[in-house]
């Protein structure tokens, strides 16, 4: 019980660190976009919610890598990918604030840690090895992966981050369900299907067809947008 209270105090400061900045534009290549307005108030309560962040979760002789519970936790550790992602999304935000992508350029190269083929485990690899059981995959923490990478590319401009997002995209379709949907993880039971990563992974694909245009990602979009709007999850 005190582990899941401990979880959701992570996500209330990430997801109230998100909403104090607004306006990123969706996944348009760099030239394309305008850089939205924001007020002195909106920089300092960004920057307060991330000096609350680094405080509590970031682990000092490890730069990048975030906790999965705060410090003097009993049994704390690196965090799973899905957490580091959402910090990764936050140091972005920042940067767009301030103009400096020091920070978040460190912690985007964290995410090599958990690589596994074409996509990421849920653990870094001292985590993964140490199970001794091959990795699961999910494609809902895939597919937010992929919207770091993709709003690195639309923020910098810089490929490398597209072509690792296009590169996940081919472990993201191989959990597309026949029937539309996706599954939860790569050991999913193929009848079913998991709303959490068929909303991350169509918004994926629509910013990988937005910065591309390749008639791949838009219409594996529709086919999962079309599953919505007929099934009931």
């Amino acid at each position: 019980m005190r582990w899941c209270k401990e979880k959701k105090y992570v996500l209330l400061i990430l997801a109230g660190f998100s909403l104090a900045i607004e306006g990123l534009t969706l996944g348009r290549a760099p030239e394309a976009q305008a850089m939205p307005h924001h007020s002195h108030d909106d920089r300092m309560e960004a920057q307060a919610g991330w000096k609350a962040l680094v405080d509590a979760f970031v682990i000092p002789s490890e730069p990048g890598f975030f906790l999965d519970l705060p410090h003097g936790t009993a049994g704390a550790r690196r965090a799973a990918i899905w957490a580091q992602g959402q910090g990764i999304l936050a140091a972005l935000d920042l940067a767009e604030l301030s103009g400096n992508y020091a920070t978040a350029n460190q912690m985007l190269a964290t995410i090599d840690a958990y690589r596994y083929g074409d996509a990421y485990t849920p653990y870094p690899h001292e985590r993964r090895q140490a199970s001794g059981k091959p990795p699961k995959r999910w494609y809902d923490d895939d597919g937010h992966v992929g919207l770091d990478l993709m709003q690195a590319f639309a923020q910098t401009g810089e490929r490398a981050y597209l072509d690792k997002a296009r590169s996940l995209f081919n472990f993201i379709k191989t959990g597309q369900h026949p029937e539309g949907g996706m599954l939860w993880c790569d050991e999913s039971n193929p009848a079913s299907t998991a709303m959490s990563s068929t909303g991350s992974d169509t918004e994926y694909a629509l910013r990988l067809y937005i910065a591309t245009q390749d008639q791949e990602y838009l219409r594996f979009a529709k086919r999962i947008t079309g599953t919505c709007k007929s099934t009931s999850w």
